[in-house]
């Protein structure tokens, strides 16, 4: 410690000894951790200037001590020390001297100790000079310090003092405040004495060093510094308490990674770390998915490791047992290769194709063949590397070193590595003869044959031989040939693997794991289970080798029992048993293929007869009675569980369900942990009559577990209970801050009653804790909860329980808590987190029967301990279904006098189409009457009941708590609602859906709602309206349908916010009434409600539909409301969604806009998650995001009937119809009909200083209602009813005529376009058609351009016509059309076609144009084109043209047979991958064949002659004795079975004499190879024509059309580089030759080879997902990245037969409503007429 530090606290102490009448016997002390810390204090106060010495004096007057003192006045302060061996006692002797009068060395003294003991004597017994408001605590330190920091001084620079000023704040918000921490601002008062920040001194505030400081503003040094530590911060943490390796590459790139990896992370500059950590966001590295081997060849496959790192590296060993030379292997990935990032190594050969990689690998005989691939990402450290082996040896050989191997490659070094972790190792196993060895040097060769199985064990000297090398290589032959090995002698731990992962990776990989001694092995991957997951794989293991149907548990010793059921039956089970014996696997373990599924549909067939067999009014028969045991183990011991394993027949049911409608769709784990049937079965009962309820598990996905209902610790445990407490928590203190901002010390007390072992809500206190602590670090922010638990004395709860623990791994396992505080600091430890909790949590254990409970904020309520065990019948309950059982969820209903809850069929159709809900209906009325002996009733099932009389019990709650949250209440919103004596109890309901129950899993009320009515009050007599008092009431009861939320922010609110909201309230109810159609129900929902539900049920908030980025930030989307419309018509139904943004204010032309945006972007996102695409790859994920939206709608409509909302609508028929069945069961779809009418959504503006509404107009789709301010609030008091009515009579500033409900019909498309309609009926009629407006054009001029409509502009709705012979407005008529499936890409084409057909008269000489037309697809051969367009089709069989005619000209060039030769042979070897020998050989074929035709190639004369035809060469070709079956073989016999092209030369004529008109070849139904040849061929033909033909005429500025040629679907084309596509769009412009592109991606039009895009210059842009920046830039010319994005945004929201057009001669994109081929066709109806 320096010198200058010391003097520094010597100044503070003397100050305050000068600041401060120090009286006799005063009595202080410091306290250090060390003596030299002491002694250099005392060394800096004896040279101070009032100091003498002081000399303590024995009876004697022998000196005893020498030490000095300070005189103040006068009294001598004494500084004693424990410095020079002074021992505790004597300053013990010291302290009881001081003042003494009787003393007279120490009359009018006071004394000071400096110290490190721990004396309590000392400590006790005198003033800290390091307590609060003393001049050595923390705080005084800071604030001295910063004092020092505003005195103005030249030398400290204004960034350092910056540096200091947030050290000293990051410093001051620390946890630890000991009597140790003022040492650590030494640092700070050294840089302040010698004025500069050294580098190297950064990290010492948690910096890296940043030298743009110096140039920052005030407030961006503030943020870069917070931000600087922030990132300094997350490091340290992962290097303290993480894995570097694995964490690190979570938030920065691969260049970062390898930087922040090393012990000297913190010398780096913050400019490398960020910029590391901005391109980790920014970034989407090439991600490698998959491989394929073209041969039928065995190959493993493993990454290095788990990191992202080590699993870009793959190790691929190919078993080549044939010895083939020449394999092809294909590596996918997600996005497209560059050839130029590609590199390798070995004898092998690289090709890439858009996202694939062709790897050509050619293998020596007898011997291993090592080669690789690297493949490097431009301007990033990304590299992907495969490492191949290829061995000649049967898989069987290396089956030991499966999930174990590497492969090594370095110069000439090769071999396959593995580690070595067992006694002896096995090579062969299958082998019959055993052959055993030993492994004793560095380098040992063992040679076997098929038959010998090797078994290797480690020599004596193994351990002295393995420590000179990392490694021992031995040599395995085998067959002659030789495989190079290493072993590594050390053991690898597998990777844990949690029950939903395996259940996650078994059914999207579609592979099965192995279990071997507790490892888990799928494919080269190798994982363990622990816990209570491995202990159910045991459990299932034993199930399968007994064979049995029913087992006991004692102990851990399971016991068969014997089962009586049905022969059948029976047989059934043990088939399916006898399936995972002879596998080897169990149920976990497998992936159902057509095998199991096909046994276990069998095993539920015969169940189900089983079932269904039971009579109704029959007694139960034991045989009835077992088949409730099937599959399932009953505990005997213990908690005495039963457990439904899974062959139990419903976990089956459930896992055929999974298998069958989710497939290998890959989903995240919060919605897998949403997969269970538990709520199918909600109840059961044991043989003695036990109710039995299911508990929840996330370890075992497969497996039920079912606990005694009675049991006291099973009480509130429910996984979502630990969140449910940390949010109401939260919730609590943010709208109730006032109550605890008086003083820091006032406590937040909660109540428990009924909820067990408290175990979840201990966790969920932790959560609260350790949340608060990542938003501010600072323990005095933190407030102390008391608990009030109400329970039996006798029961032992979590918070007793964790006090008997001090091992932080034990708490941390037994209560499953974790203590990360996260990354953004590391000052808590995980000691701290628990100390915080011992120190802040005080609970008080309460009898549940007390007559008066304790006054707390929240009281926390189970209400299971008030249910009763009863039957109902299941008709008589609303079905908790939905998708099929997929999901599914427990309702409550209110039958007679009581709420019952339980499995429920009401409205549930189809029941008997699903296995699986037989099976749920069937054995919920057999587990009725299991113990209680009552006849069976199929209708009956077990429920459990909350009478009436209960609500009396619950008064002393509601007395006694400002809150109380019922956990998994058992009834509906009616409880709270319905009794008149429980008018004023306030329900505060969130929909708290944290499970995907039906019911509610926690509802919050309070009976303190009278300030909740006074504010609102408030507010309606500052606006003027009445009645306030009765209006108040209803307008709570309006705040809880909505967003209970809102309500209670109005006590916390400011500014604002109650405006705000009372206006939503508002513009609900006008767009009730305003859209109000007699055939659909509006469901309002707060969007705001959306986001906060979502977390709860497993819908992510950080991505997604639901994510906080997408409904609450930035204003980019709307947060204000959803409706949603189910429209009813016959057995159908549509759901419409209608977002609605709401505005009130000013409310500027900006803000306007700003919110047409937010709607469209609102919509456009829900549509992108919920409406599946043709080829959808997530199908499950988007239903389960339409059920999350389904059932909150039904709660919402729940609401609004509760509440009296709008009593007039019906909302029965979504609650208590079918309707509610089929939209729990996705049996509905989304439409946007509704949309031309009331466009995709709604602006309602309520704006100040206007008095009368505006007429309503749509912009960019989105529907504007403007309305005065003073109507926002008006409406608040009016009923919905009375509105609505106004709307209709027209007492209001708008026309009836225009409202929804007058002009929305669902209608049939008109007959006339009832085969070519995609869309709908043409609606646009508010503008002039674009037929007439050109039929109008060509009136007024004689001379004019040909002209194509190609639709109209959105804005001006003005046509948009595209000029393809003006050549000042198009350049040439080169056309890219882009748009994925299903956005009117096709119907836009085929009107380009018809109108370039219909107007050909206007072309230059009205000369007609000869179109061709590559149908890939059969989209341009259906009657109404073909009628439109007298088009000819024709056919891939004879087609009447010749690829071998010759077209002679008097310049024609020399050898033109060789040349036509050549270039049909490139096509056909570019279309069939031909290899050069191939490639020469059938270029002599052809010319053969015009040899034999009298063609010489030289001789010109000749070249006249008929030309020989593709028939003729086949022909040669096949008669050939040296034919080989190669590829050529292979392409020629292709295309010679197929008669692509017509034989016979007399009935050929050339192509462009064809063409004449519109021609259409019909390419679908063909292979992909033979379809590009035919195009290929057919252009190459076209553009030697072309070029004979010559250029085109000109008039003016126009340029004559001759040829248009269109290439549908072009994607595959494209790909194949061939030449003729690339001259034609180049050289065409000038013969008048045009070529159309149309195809679903940008990125199609640029191949390794070419870019096609250059050579386009009009651009058609349908909806597409995948333009970047770049794109954007380079087709609309774009300026500014703001452009860019604008660009991007508008195209993603396009909807069907909507497009951005980019015109040559135009700069800038326009938004075009398409005019498609079927509205084109009415149109010319309509003219006609």
């Amino acid at each position: 410690m320096s010198k200058q530090f010391y003097d520094y606290l010597s100044n503070l102490i003397l100050k305050y000894f000068d600041s401060h009448e120090i009286k006799p016997g005063d009595k202080f002390h410091i306290q250090f951790e060390k003596e030299e810390q002491v002694s250099a204090l005392y060394a800096s106060l004896s040279q101070a200037n009032n100091v003498t010495n002081f000399i303590y004096l024995s009876a004697n007057k022998i000196p005893l001590y020498n030490s000095c003192c300070l005189i103040y006045k006068d009294v001598s302060i004494i500084i004693a020390t424990t410095i020079n061996d002074v021992k505790p006692d004597f300053l013990t002797m010291l302290r009881n001297k001081v003042g003494i009068e009787s003393e007279p060395q120490f009359r009018n003294s006071a004394i000071l100790f400096i110290h490190d003991t721990t004396l309590d004597s000392i400590i006790k017994g005198t003033a800290s000079f390091q307590k609060s408001g003393m001049p050595l605590h923390v705080k005084s330190i800071i604030s001295d310090i910063k004092s020092k920091l505003k005195l103005p001084t030249g030398i400290l620079k204004r960034h350092d003092r910056f540096i200091l000023h947030f050290a000293l704040d990051q410093k001051n918000n620390s946890l630890i405040e000991d009597n140790t921490s003022i040492f650590e601002y030494e640092t700070i008062l050294d840089i302040l004495y010698t004025g500069k920040i050294k580098q190297e001194q950064y990290k010492d505030f948690g910096l890296f060093f940043d030298a743009a400081l110096v140039q920052a503003t005030d407030d961006a040094t503030y943020s870069r510094m917070q931000d600087n530590y922030n990132l300094f911060m997350q490091i340290d943490t992962i290097h303290k308490y993480g894995n570097p390796d694995i964490e690190l590459e979570k938030f920065f790139d691969e260049k970062g990674v390898d930087l922040l990896k090393t012990n000297e992370w913190h010398n780096l500059d913050y400019k490398e770390v960020k910029n590391s950590a901005t391109r980790k966001k920014e970034f989407i590295p090439i991600t490698y998915k998959e491989s394929k081997i073209a041969e039928a060849l065995t190959y493993w496959e493993r990454p290095d490791g788990e990191s992202k790192v080590k699993s870009r590296i793959r190790n691929i060993i190919i078993f080549n047992e044939e010895k083939q030379i020449a394999l092809k292997l294909e590596l996918f990935f997600n996005d497209y290769i560059k050839s130029s990032n590609l590199k390798s190594d070995g004898d092998i050969s690289i090709s890439n194709s858009g996202k694939r990689l062709l790897v050509n690998l050619i293998h020596k005989p007898h011997t291993t063949t090592f080669s690789k691939v690297i493949y490097k990402e431009d301007n990033n450290n990304i590299k992907l590397e495969f490492k191949i082996a290829i061995v000649e040896c049967s898989a069987k050989v290396l089956e030991q070193i499966k999930t174990k191997f590497s492969i090594y490659m370095k110069g000439k070094d090769n071999f396959i590595h593995f580690h070595f972790d067992e006694n002896e190792f096995i090579f062969n196993p299958s082998g019959v003869i055993d052959s055993h060895d030993a492994i004793d040097s560095l380098d040992s060769t063992f040679e076997i044959d098929d038959t010998q199985k090797l078994i290797l064990k480690k020599a004596g000297n193994f351990d002295i031989v393995n420590e000179d090398s990392d490694y021992i290589k031995i040599n395995l032959i085998i067959n002659s040939c030789m495989i190079p090995l290493a072993i590594e002698d050390n053991v690898t731990l597998p990777t844990v693997i949690t029950g939903i992962s395996m259940w996650k990776k078994k059914r999207e990989l579609q592979l099965n794991f192995e279990y071997q001694s507790n490892k888990l092995i799928q494919r080269n991957h190798e994982y363990f289970a622990r816990d209570d997951f491995r202990k159910n794989l045991e459990r299932e293991k034993f199930i399968i080798e007994t064979g049995a149907l029913h087992f006991t548990e004692l102990g851990e010793e399971l016991f068969p029992e014997d089962v009586e059921i049905a022969p059948e039956l029976k047989g059934s089970y043990e088939r399916l048993i006898q399936y995972y014996q002879i596998t080897g696997l169990t149920p976990s373990l497998a992936h159902y293929d057509d095998s199991l599924v096909a046994l276990t549909q069998d095993y539920i067939t015969e169940y189900i007869k089983a079932l269904s067999s039971i009579e109704n009014g029959t007694y139960i028969t034991s045989i009835k009675k077992d088949l409730t045991k099937i599959g399932v183990i009953t505990k005997l011991d213990g908690e005495q569980e039963i457990l439904l394993t899974p062959l139990h027949p419903l976990m089956v049911a459930y896992q055929l369900l999974i298998n069958n409608k989710i497939g290998n769709e890959e989903l995240p784990d919060e919605l897998l942990k949403k997969l269970n049937p538990a709520a199918l079965l909600p109840y059961i009962h044991d043989y003695n009559g036990k109710l039995y309820k299911p508990m929840e598990q996330t370890h075992s996905p497969e497996w039920l577990l079912y606990v005694d209902s009675a049991k006291q610790r099973y009480k509130g445990s429910r996984n979502f209970v630990a969140k449910l407490v940390q949010e109401k928590i939260e919730e609590f203190m943010d709208h109730f801050s006032y109550l605890f901002n008086l003083t820091s010390r006032a406590p937040i007390k909660i109540s428990l009653v009924n909820l067990g072992d408290c175990k979840e809500i201990l966790q969920g206190i932790f959560f609260y804790y350790i949340s608060a602590l990542r938003k501010n670090p600072s323990i005095e922010n933190l407030i102390t909860i008391e608990l009030y638990i109400y329970s039996e004395l006798d029961s032992i709860n979590a918070f007793e329980e964790i006090s008997f623990y001090d091992d932080i791994s034990t708490i941390k396992e037994t209560f499953n808590l974790t203590f990360s505080v996260g990354s953004s600091n590391s000052f808590f430890t995980e000691e701290d987190i628990l100390n915080i909790f011992r120190e802040k949590v005080y609970f008080f254990k309460k009898h549940k029967k007390e007559d008066i409970y304790e006054y707390v904020h929240i009281t926390f309520y189970e209400m299971n301990q008030d249910t009763k065990g009863t039957s109902s019948n299941m008709e008589d309950i609303s079905t908790g279904v939905a998708l099929a059982g997929i999901v599914s969820g427990i309702p409550s209903i209110y039958l007679g006098d009581s709420y019952r809850t339980g499995f429920g069929t009401k409205h549930l159709e189809k029941i008997n189409d699903t296995p699986l809900l037989i099976i749920a209906t069937l054995l919920n009325a057999l587990e009725r009457v299991i113990a209680s002996g009552d006849p069976f009733d199929n209708k009956k099932c077990i429920t459990t009941a909350i009478f009436e009389d209960r609500k009396k019990s619950l008064d002393k709650v509601y007395d006694t708590s400002h809150w109380i949250t019922f956990i998994d209440p058992k009834v509906d919103l009616n409880f709270f609602k319905s009794d008149f004596k429980t008018k004023d109890l306030l329900i505060i309901h969130y929909s708290d859906q944290y499970t995907s129950s039906s019911g509610y899993d926690a509802i919050t009320v309070t009976r303190k709602s009278k300030q909740y009515q006074m504010i609102i009050e408030e507010f309606l007599h500052t606006k003027q309206l009445n009645p306030v008092d009765t209006a108040s009431a209803k307008i709570i009861d309006f705040f809880n349908a909505i967003n209970g939320k809102w309500l209670l922010r109005l006590i916390s609110s400011k500014n604002q916010m109650p405006r705000e909201k009372l206006s939503i309230l508002s513009a609900i109810k006008i767009s009730l009434a305003y859209f109000y159609h007699p055939d659909i129900i509006w469901v309002p929902i707060s969007l705001e409600e959306i986001l906060r539900v979502s977390g709860g049920a497993g819908l992510s908030k950080n991505g997604g539909l639901f994510s906080i980025k997408n409904l609450k930030g930035s204003g980019n989307y709307s947060d204000d409301i959803l409706l949603i419309g189910v429209h009813v018509y016959g057995t159908e139904i549509n759901v419409y969604y209608y977002p609605i943004e709401v505005k009130i204010g000013n409310n500027a032309l900006g803000v306007k806009e700003k919110a047409v945006e937010q709607a469209n972007k609102t919509r456009d996102l829900i549509e992108k998650f919920l409406i599946e695409t043709e080829n959808e790859s997530n199908p499950m994920t988007k239903k389960l995001y339409r059920n999350f939206l389904v059932q909150l709608m039904i709660v919402s409509a729940e609401k609004m009937k509760l509440y009296n909302i709008w009593p007039e609508q019906n909302w029965d028929m979504i609650l208590n119809s079918t309707v509610r069945a089929q939209l729990l069961n996705d049996s509905y779809t989304i439409s946007s009909d509704h949309d031309i009418f009331i466009g995709r959504g709604a602006v309602l503006s309520f704006k100040k200083d206007i008095y009368f509404n505006e007429h309503p107009i749509i912009k960019d789709n989105i529907l504007i209602l403007e309305f005065s301010e003073q109507a926002g609030y008006n409406h608040i008091t009016i009923n919905i009813e009375e509105l609505k009515n106004k709307f209709l009579n027209g007492k209001n500033d708008f026309d009836p005529a225009t409202l929804f409900c007058n002009t929305f019909r669902l209608k049939n498309k008109p007959e006339a376009l009832a085969n070519v309609s995609e869309s709908g009926s043409n609606n646009d009629n508010h503008h002039i058609s674009s037929a007439v407006f050109l039929m109008q054009q060509r009136q007024k001029t004689a001379i004019q351009p040909l002209q194509v409509v190609f639709g109209t502009q959105t804005d001006t709705s003005q046509p948009l016509i595209w000029y393809p012979t003006d050549t000042n407005k198009t350049s040439h008529t080169n056309t890219g059309i882009i748009g994925t499936m299903g956005t009117g890409k096709t119907q836009f084409t085929k009107s380009l076609i018809t109108q370039l057909y219909q107007n050909q008269h206007d072309n230059v000489n009205s000369k007609p144009i000869g179109i061709l037309i590559f149908d890939y697809k059969g989209d341009y051969v259906d009657e109404n084109f073909r009628k439109a367009t007298n088009a000819t089709i024709l056919d891939l069989f004879h087609l009447p043209y010749n690829p071998l005619a010759l077209f002679v000209t008097k310049d024609s060039r020399p050898l033109l047979p060789l040349h036509t030769a050549n270039m049909l042979k490139e096509t056909i070897s570019n279309a069939f991958h031909l290899g050069p020998k191939q490639e020469m050989l059938l270029r002599e074929i052809i010319m053969d064949t015009y040899e034999r035709q009298g063609i010489k190639k030289a001789v010109s004369s000749t070249w006249t002659n008929p030309p020989p035809t593709l028939n003729d060469v086949f022909g040669l070709y096949f008669s050939r004795e040296d034919i080989k079956e190669d590829v050529l073989y292979a392409s020629l016999r292709n295309l010679a079975d197929f008669e692509l092209f017509e034989p016979d030369v007399n009935k050929t004529k050339p192509l462009f004499d064809i063409i004449t008109g519109v021609t259409v070849i019909k390419l679908s139904g063909y292979d992909e190879s033979i379809q590009n040849l035919v195009v290929a061929i057919s252009l190459d033909i076209l553009y030697t024509q072309m070029l004979i033909a010559g250029e085109s005429e000109t008039q003016d500025e126009y340029r004559q059309l001759t040829k248009m040629i269109l290439v549908d679907e072009a994607d595959n084309f494209l790909s194949k580089n061939f030449n003729s596509l690339k001259k034609l769009l180049k050289e065409g412009r000038m013969f008048g030759v045009g070529t159309i592109l149309s195809t679903q991606f940008l990125s199609h039009f640029s191949t390794t080879d070419n870019d096609y895009a250059n050579y386009i210059s009009t651009w058609v842009v349908h909806n597409v997902s995948d333009l970047n920046a770049k794109d954007i830039k380079y087709i609309f010319n774009t300026s500014s990245k703001v452009e860019e994005d604008n660009i991007s945004s508008k195209i993603k929201r396009l909807e069907k037969h909507q497009s951005l057009i980019k015109f040559p001669h135009i700069n800038k994109p326009l938004h075009c409503k398409d005019k498609p081929f079927w509205q084109l066709i009415q149109e010319s109806v309509d003219i006609s007429e």
